[in-house]
């Protein structure tokens, strides 16, 4: 799959095509489309996975920048964000409670909000 004459995009999947392999445009989307769907069906990539790396950096963010999201004035949006975000996870339990540790202040006091609602 090409990009006009200058840039050439080769597919590798580490399974069906190990190496850097020149595909049509159709071939290289089916392949991506393929990929994909194996990335988002495998449970050990998806969600957890990527759930429990983004919290880490909500974690992060909370921890080493709060003051800095305060003087922006925007500590609202990073609360709801984080809140549905918290909420989520622990309604389908996707991360461990001991990941959870770093904001677990926070998280207890989302949850008790939530339960009064």
């Amino acid at each position: 799959m090409s990009a006009g004459p200058r840039y050439e995009y080769l597919w590798e999947d580490g399974v069906k095509y190990k190496r850097p392999t020149k595909l049509p445009a159709p071939e290289y989307v089916d392949a991506l489309m393929s990929w994909a769907q194996n990335q988002l069906d495998d449970g050990k990539i998806f969600p957890n996975q990527i759930v429990r790396r983004l919290f880490r950096v909500y974690a992060h963010i909370y921890s080493n920048h709060f003051d800095h999201i305060c003087a922006l004035g925007i500590e609202p949006h990073l609360n709801t964000s984080y809140r549905h975000f918290f909420l989520f996870i622990n309604e389908f339990d996707l991360v461990d409670k001991k990941e959870l540790a770093p904001l677990e202040e926070l998280n207890d006091a989302i949850l008790a909000e939530d339960k009064g609602r």
